[in-house]
């Protein structure tokens, strides 16, 4: 049976039409051009891109429009790039020299269907700042922030969300997608305004924010220290597996995702990284009845390990027995996740 499924190495591209839509082929360098009237070629336009294929998304000039006191704020990338949530650490204000990590949480699809120019508290609600989220989902409340800040650690957050999903497979709409340029545009803002540390910048993010975590950190894995992933793979894991082989990474996933399929989408990823077939090694029954966590490093692929309280290699993964394609709730609720990630530090 374990035989069977790790062979399963189907291209995670290929299923993300249904769950978090196309990616562009990064290793062709004659992008395509579009256009919005197919009908006129005169109207086709070259789409910029950046060498991985990304759309180049300009430099805006963001405006923070405070929401709860100094310390949450609505932050408008003036309709130029994305618009997002920012927490400042509740220390921040008490010192004129220490540096504070920064921490990206990308959200997943969230029924994104349809343009929103303006920010809306809904995709808070899947992820770090749920306890800032009223019931009916539409307001937002000062409640929380020590619940927030014992996650969080006294880092910088920030939570920005894609006006519109574009599912066209070329990726002409720079927003429309977790775009690696638009956010160095973000990251940027932070690191001129704020006193960031360089060396402690992370992503975590979930199902289409999990892709998107994958895509943003293999694009500058200069930057970042550390990602988690949940319930989200690699575009193209076999050419691109290698950009992130030194960084710290704990991937999550539910067994019985029937969103983002744990065999055709995340084993692949999880057998590259481990450069083996981990499900061979499995030590519990099929279909796992407890969570299992296994770890890889230089010294090759550890045992698995019954439980999260677990991660002491370069490359993580956490499988969960079940709950479907919601991994993020149990994962962003446990403390060792966030002593983990907290605990990376880049190398200088």
């Amino acid at each position: 049976m374990k035989n069977f499924l790790s062979i399963l190495l189907i291209n995670a591209s290929a299923i993300l039409v249904s769950a978090c839509g196309s990616e562009s082929n990064s290793n062709n360098k004659n992008y395509p051009t579009s256009s919005h009237n197919s009908n006129s070629s005169s109207n086709f336009i070259v789409v910029p891109r950046d060498a991985q294929g990304d759309v180049l998304v300009p430099m805006s000039e963001f405006t923070e429009i405070p929401l709860i006191e100094d310390w949450f704020f609505e932050v408008d990338g003036q309709g130029k790039n994305y618009n997002f949530y920012l927490y400042k650490p509740q220390s921040y204000k008490n010192t004129t020299t220490q540096v504070f990590p920064l921490l990206i949480v990308l959200h997943g699809d969230n029924g994104y269907k349809e343009t929103r120019p303006k920010l809306t508290p809904y995709p808070l609600r899947s992820g770090v700042f749920d306890a800032f989220v009223g019931v009916n989902g539409t307001n937002l409340l000062a409640t929380g922030r020590d619940s927030l800040n014992a996650h969080v650690r006294e880092a910088f957050v920030i939570h920005p969300e894609v006006p519109h999903i574009d599912r066209s497979g070329l990726y002409t709409e720079p927003l429309g997608y977790w775009n690696p340029n638009a956010l160095n545009n973000l990251v940027n803002y932070m690191t001129e305004h704020y006193r960031v540390d360089m060396n402690r910048i992370y992503v975590i993010g979930a199902s289409m924010g999990g892709f998107g975590t994958f895509h943003y950190a293999q694009s500058v894995p200069e930057k970042i220290a550390a990602i988690i992933p949940i319930c989200g793979g690699l575009f193209e894991y076999q050419n691109r597996a290698h950009r992130l082989k030194d960084m710290p990474i704990w991937l999550f996933h539910n067994y019985d995702d029937q969103t983002v399929r744990f065999t055709t989408s995340i084993l692949p990823v999880v057998n590259t990284f481990m450069q083996t077939d981990v499900w061979n090694t499995f030590p519990g029954s099929i279909p796992p009845i407890n969570e299992y966590t296994i770890s890889y490093d230089k010294n090759g692929t550890h045992p698995w390990v019954m439980g999260s309280d677990y991660a002491d290699g370069v490359f993580n993964f956490t499988l969960y027995p079940n709950g479907g394609h919601n991994a993020w709730t149990k994962t962003y609720a446990k403390n060792v996740v966030w002593d983990w990630l907290f605990s990376q530090t880049k190398s200088k």
